[in-house]
């Protein structure tokens, strides 16, 4: 590496280049980039992108985003790059998420709380699907559930499962803030697709959604079945509904990561043809974390 510098509008084509090449790695970067542009701005979903170069070759990149999360892809240079990025936004550190080997870097370098002393610490299973190879479960093609997109009428009760998933799975405190940013989240999903639900004889029984969308990948997030629906393979077709309407709009190709502790998920997502590729890891912090 020969140094860093802060990507303006005249870098994003060559950062599109260099993350399409590594693109399971890479779907948070894409796709907040494709929704805010590179540009830091008041877009949700900005942020201070920080590039390596070699040369005039661009050899790793990281994020620092509005909401706070530091998102990395620089296989050499990760605790540079993070540390930039960082510093340029001025903002502090919520999280770094990427390659398990690059957060684990960064965070060693500045010291972040890790383990349980961390909102969040998961290293987790990084998956991929070709959508040509999808498996669709037998309940799904024989019509015993039907997958749809969210609607204004499901809000209460999607709202309520997501608010568990964020308290379950992320660590995050149950509070009226939670519930206010969770509601404007599935409103602001009404009509787009991204948020999706499963039926059984009129009842809604499970949900997932994308937290990264491009036109030729989908990254699956957020799914979940309430408690006392589990093992009955809800979450599988909830699951394969969605990519089943992704595939047929063009997408070509699925990622996700999991838990490995998470079995029932592994299983799910192995039957529907996911093939693990990496290890991918979320770094989520308690409380702001100020570098230097």
């Amino acid at each position: 590496m020969d140094r860093t510098e802060r990507l303006g509008a005249e870098a994003e084509g060559a950062l599109r280049v260099y993350l399409g090449r590594r693109v399971e790695h890479s779907m948070f970067l894409l796709s907040n980039m494709r929704e805010a542009g590179i540009e830091a701005s008041e877009h949700p979903r900005s942020g201070v992108y920080v590039g390596a170069f070699a040369g005039a070759n661009l050899v790793g990149v990281a994020c620092h985003y509005r909401k706070g999360n530091l998102v990395v892809n620089a296989p050499k240079h990760a605790v540079e790059l993070g540390q930039a990025a960082v510093s340029a936004s001025r903002r502090p550190l919520a999280g770094v998420v990427g390659p398990d080997s690059q957060v684990t870097a960064i965070a060693d370098a500045l010291g972040l709380p890790v383990g349980s002393d961390a909102q969040m610490d998961e290293s987790d299973g990084l998956y991929r699907l070709e959508l040509a190879q999808l498996r669709v479960p037998e309940p799904l093609r024989d019509g015993e559930v039907v997958g749809r997109p969210l609607d204004a009428a499901d809000l209460d009760r999607v709202c309520a499962w997501s608010v568990r998933y964020h308290v379950e799975t992320i660590g995050e405190t149950e509070t009226p803030e939670l519930h206010r940013d969770v509601k404007a989240e599935h409103e602001a999903a009404l009509g787009r697709g991204d948020i999706w639900v499963l039926e059984r004889r009129g009842e809604l029984v499970a949900r997932t959604a994308y937290n990264a969308r491009l036109p030729e990948a989908v990254q699956v997030g957020g799914v979940w079945t309430p408690h006392e629906l589990r093992g009955l393979g809800f979450a599988r077709c909830v699951v394969a509904s969605h990519l089943l309407t992704a595939r047929d709009a063009g997408v070509r190709t699925a990622i996700l990561f999991t838990d490995d502790a998470n079995t029932p998920a592994r299983r799910a997502y192995a039957a529907l043809g996911f093939e693990r590729i990496g290890r991918y890891r979320l770094l989520l912090l308690r409380s702001p974390f100020r570098h230097g």
